[in-house]
C-alpha cells in the first residue's frame, strides 16, 4: 500500500502520548478515532489494550499496558517497542491533531478499498445503477461516521430552540412542509424534514389522490418544487388526475371528451396551463428499487436544493433490494428511504398498503399493525396516517354511487404532538379531497 494512506509516525505519536498523558488523553483520542483507524496490526493491539485500561479505571503507563498486553507483549514488540513510543511524543498534547491525520488516512484507504471492490465488481459486469447507488451509501455513511460528536452546554442551543418554538407559534404549529391541508397540518405541524412519513389504506380508498392533493398544494399554491415518484401509474395517467381535479371536472369526461361543455373545455386548458407554469416533477420509472430511486433523488436535489417535498406511491411494489423475505425486503426499503430522508434534509411521503387481514374485522379501521408486510414501516416513520371510507364497506347505508364521500383521516402514530381523526370530504369523479367542517375527535 503507498506510503500516502498511512502514516506510521502519527500512529507511533498517538501511542506514546497517551502512555505519557494518561486517562485524560485517551479520553480525547477516543472521541477522534477507533482500533480500525490505525494501519499498523501492533498499533491496534496496543491501543485496545490502553482502551481496556481505560475502561475499568486503571492509570496508564508502561507497566500497565506491558501488563494488560500479557501474551501478546512480543507481538507488538516487547517493551522496548513500548518505551521507543513513550519517546516518540513527549509534547502528548498534540494528540488531537495526530489523530485528526491518522483518521483521515484510514477513511482513504477505506475509500481505496472500496473503489477497487467497484471496479472488480463492474468488469464482472455486474448491475451498473446498483453499484453506484451503494457507492454512494458507503460515501453517506464514511463521512456521517466520521464526524465527531459534541457534547454542548444547554446556552449554546437554547436560544435556537427558543426561536423554532416561537417560530412554530407564528405558523399556527406547522413546523415542517404544509400540505396545503390546515386543520391535518396543524395537528402533525406538517411534513418534517428529515423524516419519513407513511400514508397507507386499503385499495380504492383515495391514496394516490390525496397524494396529489397535496402535492398540487405544494407545487402549484405554493410554488415549490415537488417529486411525486408513481411506480403503478404513468405520468400521463397522474398529469390526467391532475388536470381533472384542478379543472374540477369529472375525470371520466377526459375519456370521452366529446361531453365537455365550453366552459369545461377553458377550464381544462387553464387547468393545463397552471400545471404547466407549476414546479411538479414526475417519476414514472416502474419497479424502481429504493437504492436507483436514491440515485436519482441525490441528482435531483442537487440541481434543485429548494426541493420542498418528495411523495413515492408505492413501498409494496418497489423492487426488493435483496431477497430475503417479504418483510425484510419491505423493512429494508423503508429503512433506505428514511436515511434518504434524513441525508438530503427533504420530507418524504410515501403510500402503503394495508395488510387484508382488516378485511376479517368488524370494525375495519386501520390500525398499526395492518400495515402490509413490515413492522419497519412503524418504526421508521414519524408520522403514520390512514384513509378510512364507512360507504366502501357499508353501501348499503349511503345513496347508489356515494359521490362525494365522507373519508376519515386517521392519524396513528405522530412522533411530534398528538394522535387523532380528521374529516375529509372525498370528491371521487373530480379527483379532490377538501376539508371537512367537522370537529376534530380526538383519539387520544
Amino acid at each position: 500500500m503507498k506510503e500516502t494512506l498511512f502514516n506510521i509516525e502519527a500512529e507511533q505519536s498517538i501511542l506514546g502520548g497517551c502512555m505519557i498523558g494518561g486517562k485524560a488523553t485517551v479520553l480525547e483520542a477516543q472521541e477522534l478515532i477507533t482500533a480500525t483507524d490505525f494501519y499498523q496490526e501492533r498499533h491496534r493491539m496496543i491501543w485496545e489494550a490502553i482502551c481496556r485500561l481505560v475502561d475499568r479505571g486503571e492509570s496508564i503507563d508502561i507497566i500497565t499496558v506491558r501488563e494488560q498486553l500479557g501474551d501478546d507483549l512480543e507481538k507488538v514488540g516487547g517493551i522496548p517497542y513500548l518505551m521507543t513510543l513513550a519517546g516518540k511524543n513527549p509534547n502528548y498534547k498534540n494528540v488531537a491533531s495526530h489523530c485528526q491525520i491518522i483518521k483521515n488516512k484510514s477513511i482513504a484507504r477505506q475509500k481505496v478499498a472500496q473503489c477497487r471492490e467497484l471496479i472488480r465488481q463492474l468488469e464482472n459486469e455486474e448491475e451498473p445503477f446498483e453499484l453506484i447507488s451503494q457507492s454512494m451509501m458507503f460515501d453517506s455513511a464514511l463521512i456521517s461516521n466520521s464526524r465527531k460528536s459534541e457534547i454542548v452546554h444547554v446556552k449554546e442551543k437554547t436560544i435556537a430552540v427558543y426561536n423554532e418554538i416561537e417560530q412554530r407559534k407564528n405558523n399556527h404549529g406547522v413546523v415542517g412542509q404544509a400540505t396545503g391541508f390546515t386543520d391535518f397540518d396543524i395537528k402533525i405541524g406538517g411534513l418534517r424534514r428529515g423524516n419519513l412519513h407513511i400514508l397507507a389504506a386499503r385499495p380504492a380508498m383515495g391514496k394516490t389522490t390525496f397524494a396529489l392533493n397535496i402535492a398540487r398544494n405544494v407545487a402549484i399554491k405554493q410554488k415549490k418544487p415537488v417529486l411525486f415518484v408513481s411506480l403503478e401509474m404513468t405520468n400521463e395517467q397522474l398529469i390526467e388526475k391532475l388536470m381533472a381535479e384542478n379543472a374540477g371536472i369529472e375525470s371520466w369526461k377526459l375519456q370521452d371528451a366529446a361531453q365537455l361543455s365550453d366552459r369545461e373545455w377553458n377550464g381544462l386548458s387553464f387547468a393545463a396551463n397552471t400545471l404547466y407554469e407549476s414546479k411538479l416533477y414526475l417519476d414514472d420509472s416502474h419497479r424502481s428499487k429504493a437504492s436507483e430511486i436514491a440515485v436519482r433523488l441525490r441528482r435531483f436535489k442537487s440541481l434543485n436544493p429548494d426541493l420542498a417535498l418528495v411523495i413515492i406511491d408505492y413501498i409494496q411494489i418497489m423492487q426488493a433490494e435483496s431477497r430475503a423475505g417479504k418483510n425484510y425486503e419491505v423493512g429494508e426499503t423503508s429503512g433506505i428511504l428514511q436515511g434518504l430522508a434524513k441525508e438530503l434534509d427533504i420530507p418524504i411521503l410515501v403510500l402503503s398498503q394495508l395488510s387484508r387481514d382488516i378485511e376479517r374485522r368488524e370494525d375495519k379501521r386501520p390500525i398499526l399493525s395492518d400495515l402490509r408486510d413490515s413492522g419497519s414501516l412503524e418504526q421508521d416513520a414519524s408520522t403514520v396516517m390512514f384513509l378510512y371510507r364507512d360507504d366502501y364497506y357499508h353501501p348499503e347505508d349511503y345513496p347508489p354511487n356515494n359521490d362525494p364521500s365522507e373519508t376519515e383521516l386517521i392519524v396513528a402514530k405522530n412522533r411530534f404532538g398528538p394522535i387523532g381523526k380528521l374529516y375529509f370530504t372525498f370528491f371521487k369523479a373530480k379527483s379532490r379531497f377538501e376539508q371537512a367542517a367537522k370537529e376534530l375527535r380526538k383519539t387520544s
